[in-house]
């Protein structure tokens, strides 16, 4: 029986986007006319110069509720998900998927989120066995109503989803 499969491909793969967003400029302030009411992102060299105070501000009027561990949360949050799990097939084979899918989740906008999937590696130890990135994925969440607590604690959100 063959060892199962490391994942170093993916959490590669999973370094170099929290890399990437590593580098996005941080401390910026965004000008005072900005933090009265959300206009957008400017263009040019400082145009995430308002990026975490918006991300704030869009974070504030909603629940505050824990992201949950198997399913995609209906809150607007910015974070990186990675996730790995095993699988028993039929005949006594195993498939291992490290990423399963999930992947950087930004607020580019307010009520918007975009959710940019890292492909999962898998591996099916079948006979021949069977090796290869999953699809990616792309998810936009659109977040209609929420109130905080205290407020009344809700929120409605739609999802549009798309894999390739």
């Amino acid at each position: 029986m063959r060892s199962p499969p490391n994942c170093h491909s993916s959490l590669s793969l999973a370094a170099a986007w929290l890399l990437a967003i590593a580098a996005l400029p941080a401390g910026a302030q965004a000008p005072k006319d900005q933090d009265a009411a959300w206009v957008g992102m400017t263009p040019g060299a400082n145009g995430f110069t308002s990026w975490f105070s918006r991300v704030a501000r869009v974070q504030a009027e909603q629940p505050h509720w824990m992201t949950p561990l198997v399913t995609v949360t209906p809150l607007l949050e910015e974070e990186y998900r990675y996730d790995q799990f095993w699988k028993r097939l039929p005949g006594g084979a195993s498939l291992t998927s490290c990423g399963a899918g999930k992947g950087l989740e930004l607020i580019p906008a307010q009520n918007v989120e975009v959710i940019l999937g890292v492909p999962a590696w898998e591996y099916k130890n079948t006979s021949p066995s069977k090796s290869g990135w999953s699809d990616e994925s792309f998810l936009l969440k659109y977040r209609l109503l929420s109130a905080k607590p205290g407020e009344g604690d809700y929120v409605a959100t739609a999802f549009l989803g798309l894999s390739a």
